[in-house]
């Protein structure tokens, strides 16, 4: 038979259900076939025939295939490799019977040596031929060359052995601190040595992105435990002093809504004041149980990123005139910052509207009044909305067209926005 193929060795990929593995080459003897499994990390496992597999196709010029008792798990790789014995059994007598089957074997076996021998030279450290000039042979390795290197002489022209010592203490100078520190038996052992303080072996310790973070206080959540407007904190680590920057998320727990100017304690350090970014002391409820307060320390206050919104409040207000110089509306429930106050009278049309701002000064007042629909005077007075009270505002009668005036069709309505 021919060998027309000069590969002896079959490499293929298992996925937990293949168990048949083709050797597409002449093979003689089913114990010619050597198969291995190698795992994912690298380690190979040589495999017993007929315990875990077997063997079909011996002497057929194609090959044969590889059967596995029990199909290779996924991730694994199966190899399968001819090895035949390094031996010649067949003996030609003088005079004897000539088969050429005989002796045609004998080639094909002396070829798969010559195969087998070419594959593991394919796989070994070789030399250029150009490289005449250069010893190949190795230097003694007795058991007295222990923990030494091979590498190239001084000469370049072969090999020889030099201890590993001689090479790290001509390479790098060490001081006496870095022996100790490489010769530290642990890592706590090495951090030690470097001096770091407690926090810092705490960081370096952190087994995630997020325990650092921790760690560092870096949006850190800590919860108030504090009392009525005087909030109370206790960051871990501890800080020793306030500083400018500084910024802590404040859970609001047992301090409750503030009820108006307010402060906070950070670690015991002495309760600083709690205003908004423009420095204003905190009105009531700009705080509230469950808020998460982003507060920045700054010139000695803390400024509230992110204080509860005021809501807004309106009211609808009627009221009828008395004719009295001054005239005080109450029970709106807030101090209004926009007044318009409608009056109109039953007769033919008489209708008039007044408006004040928490932007007006206190003699500045916008007036409107309306004489009939096709005439329109606008004019400032300071009798007519005289103020904006805590509970609702203040109206006079006005000289011209006061908004307090008494007559059987006179009535006013008053629109408050807080």
């Amino acid at each position: 038979m021919s060998l027309p193929t000069t590969e002896n060795v079959f490499s293929y990929a298992c996925n937990s259900i293949t168990t048949d593995f083709p050797f597409p080459a002449l093979f003689l003897e089913q114990t010619d076939l050597v198969v291995l499994l190698r795992d994912a990390a690298g380690v190979e496992t040589v495999q017993t025939l007929t315990t875990d597999y077997t063997v079909s196709g011996a002497d057929v010029p194609t090959g044969g295939d590889i059967t596995m008792l029990t199909a290779p798990a996924a991730g694994k790789k199966l190899v399968v490799q001819r090895v035949v014995p390094e031996t010649q059994d067949v003996d030609l007598t003088v005079g004897g019977a000539f088969s050429t089957d005989v002796v045609e074997e004998v080639f094909d076996k002396l070829t798969m040596m010559i195969q087998q021998l070419s594959e593991q030279v394919n796989r070994s450290l070789m030399f250029s031929p150009t490289a005449d000039d250069f010893s190949f042979y190795f230097p003694d390795l007795g058991a007295a060359q222990a923990n030494n290197l091979v590498r190239v002489n001084n000469a370049g022209d072969g090999l020889d052995l030099v201890a590993i010592a001689s090479i790290i203490g001509s390479a790098i100078a060490v001081t006496d601190f870095g022996s100790a520190w490489v010769g530290a038996t642990d890592a706590s052992a090495g951090q030690d040595l470097l001096g770091f303080s407690p926090p810092i072996q705490t960081l370096l310790d952190d087994a995630t992105i997020q325990a650092a973070r921790v760690t560092l206080g870096i949006d850190t959540t800590y919860t108030d435990t504090g009392t009525l407007n005087a909030y109370v904190i206790t960051p871990s680590p501890a800080i020793t002093a306030y500083a400018n920057g500084q910024r802590f998320y404040v859970k609001i727990g047992s301090g409750g809504a503030n009820t108006g100017p307010c402060s906070i304690s950070v670690n015991g350090l002495g309760f600083i004041e709690i205003v908004t970014t423009a420095g204003a002391s905190l009105v009531a409820n700009q705080i509230i149980v469950g808020h998460i307060c982003e507060l920045v320390y700054s010139a000695a206050r803390f400024q509230l990123l992110n204080p509860i919104p005021a809501p807004h409040k309106f009211a609808i207000v009627p009221y009828t005139g008395d004719t009295a110089p001054t005239k005080a509306i109450t029970g709106v429930g807030f101090r209004p910052k926009l007044i318009m106050i409608y009056a109109k009278a039953s007769g033919p049309g008489l209708v008039g509207c007044a408006t004040k701002t928490d932007q007006d000064g206190a003699s500045t007042l916008l007036s409107r009044r309306t004489a009939n629909p096709s005439t329109v005077a606008t004019y400032y007075a300071t009798d007519d909305i005289i103020s904006r009270d805590i509970d609702g505002f203040t109206v006079g009668d006005g000289t011209t067209n006061g908004f307090n005036s008494v007559n059987a069709a006179a009535n006013y309505v008053a629109l408050c926005w807080g």
